[in-house]
Parts: structure tokens; C-alpha cells; sequence
């Protein structure tokens, strides 16, 4: 996702998690460019249900350093991308 780099925007994102029953697996946050404001955060949660991440997806979108439908990434992307690997049988 990419958000605004400032203090307290990882941990708005991650009680929003906390409270979909949502719990991380790894994390990733690298320093910003030279003059960026923006950062991209990439994480692995574990096993959810896609409810529960679709509702965490919904309420972190709304969050206003989140930047996407408001500001739209230069490549067009979304601020909020989601992978799903499904595991077990």
C-alpha cells in the first residue's frame, strides 16, 4: 500500500488489522526518496478470512494517508493491493 510518510500511519493500518482479527506475517518499509512524502509498505499477514480482509481493505482506503482513489498512484495502481494464496486442500 502506499501511504503518507509520517508517524502513526503503520499503527492506524495495523489496529485496523488487529481489529478484523487479521494478524501480520512480515512487513516491509522502505526509506522514502529523497524529497518523497510517500512510502510504500508491503505486508504478509497470515491465514484471514476474506471477509475480514476485504472489510480491513475497505476501512484502511478510507484512512487519509492512504493515498489512492483521492490521489491516485502514478501508474494508475491502487493504493490497497491484495494478493490471496490459498493453502490446504
Amino acid at each position: 500500500m502506499r501511504v503518507t510518510d509520517k508517524p502513526g500511519v503503520l499503527a492506524d493500518i495495523t489496529r485496523i488489522l488487529a481489529d478484523s482479527k487479521i494478524s501480520i506475517d512480515a512487513m516491509v518499509q522502505k526509506e522514502p526518496g529523497k524529497g518523497e512524502k510517500r512510502v510504500d509498505i508491503v505486508m504478509l499477514t497470515h491465514q484471514a478470512l476474506e471477509k475480514n480482509v476485504n472489510q480491513a481493505i475497505a476501512r484502511i482506503e478510507k484512512l487519509s494517508t492512504v493515498v489512492g482513489a483521492r490521489d491516485p498512484h502514478p501508474a494508475g495502481r491502487a493504493a490497497v493491493r491484495v494478493g490471496i494464496l490459498h493453502t490446504g486442500s
